[in-house]
């Protein structure tokens, strides 16, 4: 939040930068994470969080069937299941989410989150693209395990 980020600025400029989050530096080009945690990196620490914070995996088709394989043989000997998902569902069936990074690849575009402060783009209304959306595959495979009693 801007307050955050103003009480680091003031407490580097009394020659007290805070701690960071990550090692516990007190570095004076250090900064805080103003859309998720809120608190101070050093500079060190910054350049890797932001660097991993966002990431996007895509599997191959290949390895995507072997993870399929895999989870079933564990649903098969599992005696409960819980699906314990993310945003990533919705965002395949065209509902934004909070922090697919500025880059991302994804047709809903950044995370609401993630988009500039500045940024003339409209996120859209996301009750909107909660009506308009169909399920995506992932829900479709849940459903039908649920259906199955699975």
């Amino acid at each position: 939040c801007l307050g955050c980020q103003e009480a680091a600025a003031v407490a580097i400029a009394n020659g007290k930068p805070p701690a960071c989050a990550q090692c516990r530096h007190r570095d004076p080009k250090g900064r805080v994470d103003e859309r998720q945690t809120k608190q101070f990196y050093c500079s060190a620490c910054w350049s890797s969080y932001e660097s991993d914070r966002l990431m996007e995996y895509f599997d191959s088709e290949a390895e995507l069937h072997a993870k399929c394989q895999q989870l079933a043989e564990m649903i098969s000997q599992a005696r409960h299941v819980i699906a314990f998902t993310g945003a990533g569902i919705s965002t395949g069936a065209g509902i934004a989410d909070f922090r697919s990074g500025t880059n991302t690849s994804l047709p809903t575009g950044p995370g609401l989150w993630e988009r500039p402060k500045d940024s003339s783009a409209k996120p859209g209304n996301i009750l909107e693209q909660c009506v308009q959306a169909t399920p995506g595959r992932t829900h479709r495979v849940l459903s039908r395990l649920w259906k199955n009693g699975i």
